[in-house]
């Protein structure tokens, strides 16, 4: 029987990934201030993946062999309170995708808001001027 951990991915620690996005971060730039910042979310979204790859890629608990869950009992103290934090990552990560979309969406939304309203200052412009 092959190993079921094999082809799990494991996630840099959150200090090293940290550390790896804070130095990307001045290095991502855009056409605008706005338009920079949503690349940031982006790249932030994008990073946030290699957790999600790590909770895809591990083996479901109640399919392990014996052995295997022995083993992580050993190491978490207690296969429940193990479980509890995979569950309480991946509501993490779907609480966190959920926040950086909203803040895009409030990003853009502040865009068009002012592309109306100079929209509309240009109407007013023209029937003043003509």
């Amino acid at each position: 029987m092959l190993n079921p951990f094999e082809s799990t991915k494991i996630p840099p620690k959150v200090e090293e990934f940290t550390k790896h996005y804070l130095s990307i971060l001045p290095k991502i730039s855009g056409t605008t201030v706005k338009d920079r910042e949503i690349r940031r979310l982006k790249e932030l979204e994008n990073e946030l993946e290699r957790y999600e790859e790590f909770l895809n890629t591990f083996p479901r608990i109640e399919l392990l062999h014996p052995f295997y869950k022995t083993n992580i009992e050993i190491l978490a103290d207690d296969l429940d309170k193990f479980k509890i934090c995979l569950g309480s990552l991946r509501k993490v990560l779907n609480l966190s995708r959920k926040i950086i979309n909203r803040y895009i969406s409030l990003i853009r939304s502040d865009i068009e808001k002012k592309r109306k309203h100079v929209n509309e200052a240009m109407c007013w412009k023209s029937i003043f001027c003509i």
